[in-house]
């Protein structure tokens, strides 16, 4: 019996694979990156087969899938390439062993944190455990039992404020600057 199931699975898996390659040539997705996203897809499909109802093509069900993961992998690539550039500035800063530099790097360190603390705690919490323990909507939802989209709602609000109160802070700090020159 399981050697059946093996090849009904090996008889989807060369059915709808070129689907799915399909999709990702449709995205414009790199070669390395379609093996990861034909892979995350099917594992997903394996996993939720219960929710699959029938209604529609198998092969629509999965594009659909497959979408979902592209866009996915798009965010999270996208977000770690942000913070990793802005880690990597701070990081070449604080390699340096000029004090003015040392004293720029932990004056906007000092700015970040006052400002993420400045945020209602529920914020606070969501953007710590996106930003820094790299965790997702889907994540944090369950974690803080809220609804995912209040967590992307949170993290957007969040973002907005943290932008407003630390140009805030750069101009009243280039004002102080300017006076004691």
């Amino acid at each position: 019996m399981e050697t059946r199931t093996e090849e009904s699975i090996v008889a989807l898996l060369s059915m709808y694979q070129p689907v799915i390659r399909a999709c990702c040539r449709f995205h414009h997705l790199p070669d390395d990156r379609v093996e990861d996203i034909t892979h995350d897809t099917f594992l997903a499909a394996y996993r939720n087969l219960a929710s699959y109802n029938g209604q529609g093509k198998m092969s629509a069900w999965l594009w659909s899938i497959a979408r979902h993961k592209i866009i996915d992998q798009t965010k999270r690539e996208s977000t770690r390439r942000r913070f990793e550039g802005a880690w990597g500035c701070l990081q070449s800063l604080v390699e340096t062993t000029e004090p003015a530099t040392l004293a720029q790097t932990k004056e906007l360190c000092d700015a970040l944190r006052e400002a993420v603390e400045t945020l209602p705690q529920d914020w606070t919490k969501v953007v710590t455990r996106h930003y820094w323990h790299q965790e997702n909507a889907k994540q944090i939802a369950k974690r803080m039992q809220i609804k995912p989209s209040t967590v992307s709602v949170i993290l957007y609000r969040s973002r907005k404020r943290l932008r407003e109160n630390l140009e805030s802070m750069l101009t009243q700090s280039n004002v102080a600057l300017a006076v004691a020159s």
